[in-house]
């Protein structure tokens, strides 16, 4: 209650009352500074009005706000002056979860034969893990051949790369086709949605591994 309140302030000393008018000690204006210090957003007099109070918590909020960019500035700072370890935190990351690689395919195939019935999860974990498997083969063509050609000194050409690429385009769609009994107009258009969905799908996967390195 009010009175509770008057009588702790007189009796930690932090106020004297004079007839019947209260004059602030030493103890109180430490204190006060102290709570203005670190609750700047609540030590708000109560005899100013609105306009006054909204103006000093903008300004409040302001100043928060300031406080968290720095911090966020200076953690990042921080990281990148330690790029080398968290590069092995993150790379060790990548290799933990690439199971997940599993469960999102899974879910992109779910979502794109949605409407199409008689498939189940078990169906789109086989077709899933066949396409990983053909697209690791590929790329490690892809790898092969770049480091062939660095190698020996050959003269370089992005045509059999390319050519690679265009390739597990083409095999991602006869291979939905196939698995799923679809024509080709239908195994063409889920073969586009499937690339899309795949570069989203992977790019959050991607930046959760690399956010979890940093700040996990």
């Amino acid at each position: 209650t009010y009175a509770a309140i008057i009588s702790t302030i007189q009796d930690r000393g932090y106020v004297t009352v004079h007839n019947r008018r209260f004059y602030a000690e030493k103890m109180g204006d430490i204190v006060t500074e102290r709570l203005d210090e670190s609750f700047a957003n609540l030590m708000v007099p109560v005899w100013l009005d609105g306009e006054e109070r909204r103006r000093l918590a903008l300004a409040s909020t302001r100043e928060g706000q300031k406080d968290l960019t720095e911090r966020i500035a200076d953690s990042l700072r921080h990281r990148f002056e330690r790029a080398d370890y968290y590069g092995y935190k993150i790379e060790s990351l990548a290799y933990k979860l690439s199971f997940l690689i599993a469960p999102v395919s899974m879910l992109i195939l779910a979502l794109l034969m949605l409407f199409k019935r008689g498939f189940n999860f078990y169906d789109h974990g086989v077709v899933s893990l066949y396409g990983i498997g053909f697209a690791v083969f590929v790329f490690t063509l892809y790898n092969a051949w770049g480091w062939v050609i660095g190698r020996f000194g050959l003269a370089y050409s992005n045509s059999a790369q390319d050519l690679m690429l265009l390739g597990l385009q083409v095999h991602a769609i006869a291979h939905l086709k196939g698995a799923y009994a679809l024509g080709w107009v239908g195994a063409i258009l889920r073969g586009l949605l499937l690339s899309i969905l795949t570069a989203i799908g992977f790019g959050v996967l991607l930046v959760g591994i690399v956010a979890l390195g940093l700040f996990g």
